[in-house]
């Protein structure tokens, strides 16, 4: 599939549309997925990104080593620091009536969903340049396992994940 220039629906910046993009998008609408995803990356830090690349691969029978996480997350380092930053910078700003504020948690929202755009545009053309093998039955939960060692402890969350990231048979 060939990638294409979309606007968002609110008028926002175009952004280049890719096999990824859309499965994330679908992916993420999904209300438990969504919420299985915040709940990792508020409890343990995980990157909702990198959780929905690896429910993309899983949907093609796909895995990547450890190695190669270690790689991607490396060479996604200054984008993810961005949306870190902007989220937190989101969060941070009050949710008062006073229009001023309205308007900067606006703007805020806009720049947290450009900059994770351009993180699943960067996953998509890394993903391109390396093809990733066939999946193991039990990859998905050593693969989240690796993406995010804090799930160690999170027992339920892992499983909340697994069923939400996991092909439908």
């Amino acid at each position: 599939m060939s990638a294409r220039a979309v606007l968002l629906p609110d008028g926002g910046l175009p952004v280049v549309s890719h096999p990824l993009w859309e499965f994330a998008l679908a992916h993420y609408a999904r209300g438990a997925v969504k919420a299985a995803c915040l709940s990792a990356q508020d409890r343990c830090g995980a990157d909702v990104n990198l959780l929905l690349y690896l429910a993309w691969l899983q949907r093609q029978g796909l895995a990547r080593p450890r190695r190669e996480w270690d790689q991607l997350v490396r060479e996604l380092g200054d984008c993810r620091r961005a949306v870190s930053a902007v989220r937190r910078l989101r969060r941070g700003v009050s949710r008062a009536a006073d229009p001023e504020r309205a308007e900067l948690l606006a703007q805020l929202r806009a720049s947290e969903l450009s900059l994770e755009q351009l993180q699943l545009a960067m996953i998509h053309d890394w993903h391109r340049q390396w093809p990733a093998s066939r999946a193991e039955a039990d990859s998905l939960r050593r693969q989240l396992l690796w993406l995010v060692p804090a799930l160690e402890g999170c027992p339920e969350l892992i499983a909340d994940l697994v069923a939400c990231l996991e092909p439908v048979s």
